[in-house]
């Protein structure tokens, strides 16, 4: 995997790591980046991870997915579905800082509530997909580019282009300008 995931994963622990809400639920802070042998339930683990390389004509980005698991025994399911409603409010759209890296958006994909096959634990698993550029940064986008990305009429999110001061940098900008003004 990438740094840009593990920068992502520690900004998720940390943001639900504070949330007060889901420690109430949860019975304290049982978020875990690999729940620990016999962890008590309920608790919300960080699953999962995909990558792929989500790069446009105006730069590279990767799109990161990240799945959430919450595991319950109480309540049947509406304990689970309250878990898995606390993670999506505290981490949909959130403003995470990622060391490094620099987040476009958090936002929620899908979520799934079952029954495990011991008949008494619940599964929720809440699905994000982050977008976030390929490139590292260190300082702040316009610091680094001089101006701010623009939304992207074609994909609907946003788009980063890593100009270098050569000629395509017009075109480049002129083109997001465009877009821009389409949407």
């Amino acid at each position: 995997m990438t740094s840009a995931n593990a920068a992502l994963r520690a900004a998720v622990h940390d943001a639900l790591a504070a949330d007060s809400g889901l420690h109430a639920l949860l019975g304290g802070k049982r978020v875990y980046d690999e729940p620990p042998r016999g962890a008590l339930l309920p608790y919300v683990s960080i699953g999962e991870a995909r990558v792929t390389d989500s790069s446009v004509d105006e730069g590279p980005t990767q799109e990161h997915q990240i799945t959430l698991h919450a595991r319950s025994r109480q309540g049947g399911q509406s304990e689970a579905h309250a878990i898995a409603g606390a993670v999506l409010q505290a981490l949909d759209d959130a403003p995470l800082t990622l060391t490094a890296h620099r987040l476009v958006n958090f936002r929620f994909a899908v979520a799934d509530i079952r029954r495990e096959s011991d008949g008494r634990t619940y599964h929720a698993q809440v699905r994000f997909r982050p977008w976030a550029p390929f490139i590292d940064y260190s300082t702040d986008f316009p610091a680094i580019f001089g101006f701010s990305p623009a939304p992207s009429a074609r994909c609907g999110r946003f788009s980063f282009v890593a100009c270098t001061g050569n000629s395509s940098c017009a075109a480049s900008r002129a083109s997001r300008a465009r877009s821009a003004d389409r949407v």
